[in-house]
């Protein structure tokens, strides 16, 4: 696969913190790094979703780019939505 032959949403965030990498502000300096994380996260992704690397294989680069309270953020909106979902069908149920 060529870049110029495909166009992976991954090449356009790198291209963006490529340019921000290079801003005066600091905190847009910091921001390009994490969405050089971002980038090859989704690259990881876009090509597992291609066929080209198999499932699973990005699960590092996902990692990597994401602060672990977010993964936890999310176990519990999940529990939550399926604890909410168990309390309707138990009331159905009477």
């Amino acid at each position: 696969m060529t870049r110029s032959s495909e166009d992976y949403l991954c090449f356009k965030i790198a291209d963006l913190a490529d340019e921000m990498g290079n801003d005066t502000l600091s905190y847009r300096r910091s921001f390009s790094t994490h969405l050089l994380s971002v980038a090859k996260a989704l690259h990881a992704i876009e090509y597992v979703q291609s066929g080209q690397n198999p499932e699973g294989s990005e699960r590092s680069a996902i990692q990597e780019c994401i602060n672990p309270s977010y993964s936890l953020r999310s176990l519990v909106m999940e529990a939550e939505k399926i604890r909410d979902e168990l309390k309707l069908l138990l009331k159905r149920a009477k």
